[in-house]
């Protein structure tokens, strides 16, 4: 985090915004064969994927720059909630572990 800047908070209207920033840019979500893994596709790059931190189908990171300078909600988190069928932003702001 930025010496000074507040931390960004996780809020029912902050994923709302995500999930409208992640349909408009049509970033995907998809899990590896290989690894299990999950990635994330760019909204602005298309050669880009960011790898997300899963556990036990929980999403609580992501290495986009976002995710990286402590924002608790990111476009390609709230497209990940989407693949699993959760589209309300309350239901995401309750279940996510970096919520608060």
């Amino acid at each position: 985090m930025v010496l000074g800047m507040p931390r960004r908070e996780s809020t029912p209207e902050r994923w709302q915004a995500a999930l409208a920033r992640a349909r408009k840019e049509g970033v995907e979500v998809r899990q590896l064969v290989g690894s299990g893994g999950w990635i994330a596709t760019s909204g602005t790059n298309q050669r880009a994927a960011y790898e997300l931190a899963v556990t036990g189908g929980i999403v609580h990171g992501c290495a986009c720059p976002a995710a990286l300078h402590d924002d608790p909600v990111c476009k390609h988190r709230a497209a990940y909630w989407v693949a699993l069928g959760i589209v309300d932003p309350a239901q995401i702001e309750s279940v996510s572990p970096i919520a608060a």
